[in-house]
């Protein structure tokens, strides 16, 4: 999910599975650099992609004061490709 965010600016966003986990990062891209379907193994991490541990709970974060550019919120269930999993999620961006 790719999210263009200003220089100083506030992204947040809060999401839950549906009973499951799922592995959940943060990648930047200098703005404009984003193609869809880019890999992001190369990018910057703001959030390194690890387990979530949601499992129905919520999980919710701020970043405060980000670098211009796209950050990449990465849903990634690869590990548990059997599994299907439900995300829902919310995400807002603003200026400090």
């Amino acid at each position: 999910m790719p999210i263009d965010v200003p220089q100083g600016g506030i992204l947040s966003w809060e999401f839950k599975t549906d009973g499951k986990d799922i592995k959940f990062g943060v990648v930047l891209f200098a703005l404009g650099s984003y193609k869809q379907g880019a890999s992001y193994d190369a990018a910057p991490v703001i959030i390194e992609v690890a387990k979530s541990g949601s499992k129905g709970e919520s999980i919710a974060q701020t970043l405060s004061d980000c670098k211009e550019g796209t950050y990449l919120l990465v849903f990634d269930n690869r590990y548990s490709m059997m599994s299907s999993k439900t995300v829902r999620y919310a995400l807002e961006v603003g200026n400090a």
